[in-house]
């Protein structure tokens, strides 16, 4: 379970957990070029390179956020529906 500072690489860029957000850093220089506001405790991140979206899993809220790596916004949000406390996220291939 990523914890702050914890890294997922896409596409040039690296896109780091943080408190209720998430980085995107440029790999060649580290510089922030998105602070992605989410609120909550980001937990987990997983990348599908196929489309280019970053995931991020919110443990407390059990919700999932859905961040376009392109553009490094986010496109939605959705509950996840578990008992417990979801700790990792796996995008299927």
């Amino acid at each position: 379970m990523p914890e702050a500072g914890q890294r997922l690489a896409a596409e040039g860029q690296v896109h780091v957990v943080q408190a209720e957000r998430v980085q995107a850093r440029d790999l060649a220089t580290n510089t922030v070029v998105a602070d992605i506001a989410l609120g909550g405790t980001p937990s987990a991140l997983a990348l599908d390179d196929a489309t280019d979206k970053v995931y991020v899993l919110d443990a407390t809220a059990k919700t999932v956020t859905e961040i376009n790596g392109a553009t490094n916004s986010v496109v939605s949000r959705v509950a996840v529906p578990v008992t417990g406390r979801p700790t990792s996220l796996e995008v299927n291939a």
